[in-house]
């Protein structure tokens, strides 16, 4: 796998009107419980009950999902690792959000930069890899 492999699923962003949500919608789809692992999330948040959102949560048989708002100046955090790869779908971007991926010399790979446009597509993103 590449650092990011677009996928064959891809829904209609239209279809989110996402004039009609509030910040009030962003954060976590499912409902969080400190006292079971994220593995086992099942109970959707209310205010995601049908939407788009949780059609797609089905169809990807996702276990944990977020929808989260970045300002267009943040700089993101130091080089880091995450214990599982991740599926992104950009619902809004700009041409200056990217994924870095760090020159990798025991991969023998170059830094890469990577865009996930707002093409309805999801994109499976490696970020076990330093990003």
């Amino acid at each position: 796998m590449e650092y990011v492999e677009k996928t064959n699923y891809q829904f209609d962003l239209d279809q989110l009107n996402l004039n009609q949500y509030t910040e009030g919608l962003q954060g976590d789809v499912f409902r969080a419980d400190a006292s079971v692992p994220a593995s086992d999330f099942y109970l959707i948040n209310d205010i995601y009950r049908g939407t788009l959102f949780e059609e797609i949560i089905n169809i990807l048989n996702v276990v944990s999902s977020r929808i989260k708002v970045i300002d267009e100046h943040w700089r993101g955090t130091s080089v880091h690792i995450d214990r599982t790869k991740r599926s992104h779908l950009a619902l809004n971007t700009n041409p200056n959000a990217h994924f870095i991926f760090p020159r990798n010399p025991i991969e023998k790979r170059e830094t890469e930069i990577i865009h996930i446009p707002a093409d309805g597509y999801v994109y499976k993103v490696d970020t076990t890899k330093p990003h």
